[in-house]
């Protein structure tokens, strides 16, 4: 089952980070602040797709009203 903790606190870790970053670079003039960004923005994309796969398959897995009763919604 997915940590909801870990699903939505890794991405908004990274949205965090990512406009930190994109700040900096809008305020310097160092170059590679842009692949940093990249790389960032990369990541967060790969998570989300791995994250929506594993929920899927979980839903495949259990019936929703299993679902609802281990997760404790109507």
């Amino acid at each position: 089952m997915l940590n909801i903790y870990f699903v939505f606190g890794v991405p908004a870790f990274l949205l965090i980070l990512y406009l930190i970053f994109a700040y900096i670079r809008k305020k310097t003039t160092i170059r590679y602040l842009g692949f940093i960004l990249l790389i960032i923005a990369s990541f967060m994309l790969v998570f989300n797709l791995q994250t929506w796969q594993q929920a899927l398959l979980e839903m495949e897995q259990a019936s929703s009203r299993s679902l609802s009763d281990q997760l404790g919604y109507p």
